[in-house]
């Protein structure tokens, strides 16, 4: 079976209206898709052995690098900026998505999820 996929996409968030906004006005964040083996990295259980007494405990730990993995694969952001005063700081890459101050939490949390539960697949059906 032949199944179509993207290997980059474009991610719109609804985050204060923003799909209501003229499209060359919405904040858009292009990013790329990993192989399973490069998203592995950042998602994964990591064995854990704990001695409580003279028992030893076995566990695994889940561990979820959601801002690593959005640094992996975001390439860009368009049209989102913040002002503070007469200064306005375009906030057109993940680092400063992450590191600039006023940079709405509610924001960054629906592109990491957003992104994090797309598919690269094109919903077309098979194609052979």
């Amino acid at each position: 079976m032949i199944v179509e996929v993207s290997k980059e996409r474009v991610f719109v968030p609804e985050w204060n209206n923003n799909k209501a906004e003229p499209d060359s006005d919405q904040i858009k964040v292009h990013y790329r898709f990993l192989s399973p083996a490069a998203r592995a990295k950042f998602f994964y259980r990591k064995p854990l052995t704990i001695k409580v007494g003279g028992e030893t405990e076995s566990s695994l730990e889940y561990v979820s690098d959601e801002k690593g993995f959005i640094q992996a694969v975001v390439a860009k952001i368009e049209n989102y900026a913040i002002q503070f005063g007469d200064e306005i700081v375009e906030i057109d890459t993940v680092d400063k998505l992450y590191n600039t101050a006023g940079v709405d939490q509610g924001l960054v949390s629906e592109i990491e999820q957003g992104i994090l539960n797309e598919t690269p697949r094109i919903d077309t059906g098979p194609l052979a």
